[in-house]
């Protein structure tokens, strides 16, 4: 397990380098005790991936839930490129694992949250041709979901949303990129469903990493975001001539760390920090407090407004009961979408895959909308009803 403290290491360096410094200490410490002494929560996290997440992604979330006055440890099973049914097949395999025995530590009940992720682009592992993978990705994410919520009832488990991978030298990249991460998503949707189906204990969710990206990336090419002026420069370019990028660099990995943290706490990362280091307390490259600050405020938009992330459409809403009579049909629609069995005085609401709000409407009982005019792609709807408790049902569109 890791646990690091980045202000005490800080700290011990500044008193290490120069005796200078020593005039600092009393306000760094104030500073780290005002933080420490606000704890919110208490999470002890265990990862299960590969070098899309590596030790970064775990690292630079202690550090932005310890700015927030949280209490986070972790640990991990990670095998450089590896399928989520390769990471179960291996679990005691000395050779590939970094990290521990996910069954062994899973199996302690000590774990609030295990996240998990398959191989990108998740298409080809379900075409099985990638790494020779075998489309396993449900069953092993339900297996890994028991093993979570039988050691520990209270465990909430994550399916995390990767993106893809594009080639630098297309003059398409930017949509052809977006496009695959959209039409994947019911991918994810579709394994977190059938986990879900399956269990009686707290629900799988989605971390939306993918979903979030695409925002990031619309609003660099937007110029709204401080210090980036093309949607490539949160990537680790190719390091030889092939021309396929598919890591972040430090600033996208920020980023992505930020849409962990969103949605693992259910909670608004603004404010946190935008300074993390390594395990060995080296610092990351850190964006701007400006660009940090605007990242934060993408992350929460999308992350909140995501119902499959469970932090709920709004933040904080219930559901409406168990009420399974309410339905919706046909699903996938080619346009127009029919709602049966609503409450009196229901509220709809449709969301795109990166939780913006698409359409409104105020209808009751039994009615017909116009989904056509959104275009093909996933979305959610919402009904409410008048006490603002909510249902959330998936709708796949598909339009000429």
């Amino acid at each position: 397990m890791i646990l690091k403290n980045n202000y005490t290491s800080v700290l011990m360096k500044l008193v290490q380098i120069n005796v200078r410094y020593f005039i600092l200490i009393p306000f760094i410490y104030a500073f780290s005790v005002h933080l420490t002494t606000a704890q919110q929560q208490s999470k002890k996290i265990y990862y299960i991936g590969h070098s899309a997440c590596g030790l970064q992604v775990p690292n630079m979330i202690d550090d932005l839930a310890a700015s927030a006055g949280n209490i986070n440890t972790f640990d991990h099973q990670l095998i450089w490129g590896a399928c989520l049914s390769q990471n179960w097949d291996w679990h005691d395999s000395t050779n590939f694992i970094i990290g521990s025995n996910s069954w062994t530590e899973i199996q302690t009940g000590t774990y609030d949250v295990v996240a998990m992720m398959d191989l990108l682009p998740l298409t080809e592992v379900k075409n099985s041709t990638n790494w020779g993978c075998n489309y396993r990705t449900t069953e092993v994410a339900g297996w890994y979901n028991d093993m979570a919520q039988n050691s520990n009832p209270n465990a909430k488990t994550f399916f995390i949303q990767l993106w893809v991978e594009f080639d630098s030298n297309s003059t398409t990249a930017y949509q052809d990129w977006k496009n695959e991460i959209m039409s994947e998503e019911a991918l994810y949707i579709e394994v977190v469903d059938s986990v879900n189906l399956l269990q009686s204990g707290n629900d799988m969710c989605i971390i939306p990493v993918g979903n979030a990206l695409i925002a990031l990336t619309d609003s660099i090419e937007a110029g709204v975001i401080p210090g980036f002026t093309d949607w490539t420069d949160i990537f680790r370019m190719a390091i030889d001539s092939s021309n396929i990028i598919s890591h972040l660099n430090d600033f996208g990995t920020y980023f992505q760390s930020l849409v962990y943290y969103s949605t693992m706490y259910g909670v608004d990362p603004t404010g946190v920090t935008n300074m993390c280091y390594d395990e060995d307390n080296f610092l990351y490259e850190p964006v701007s407090t400006a660009t940090a600050l605007k990242m934060q405020e993408i992350v929460w938009n999308v992350v909140s407004n995501y119902p499959l992330a469970c932090t709920g459409i709004p933040s904080g809403m219930a559901k409406i009961g168990q009420d399974e009579s309410i339905s919706i049909y046909p699903n996938p629609t080619n346009g127009y979408l029919y709602i049966k069995n609503l409450p009196g005085g229901s509220k709809l609401e449709v969301y795109n895959i990166i939780g913006q709000s698409v359409l409104s409407f105020d209808k009751d009982t039994r009615y017909r909308v116009d989904l056509s005019s959104l275009g093909s792609g996933v979305f959610f709807v919402a009904i409410y009803n008048t006490e603002g408790k909510r249902v959330t049902r998936k709708v796949i569109l598909t339009t000429n």
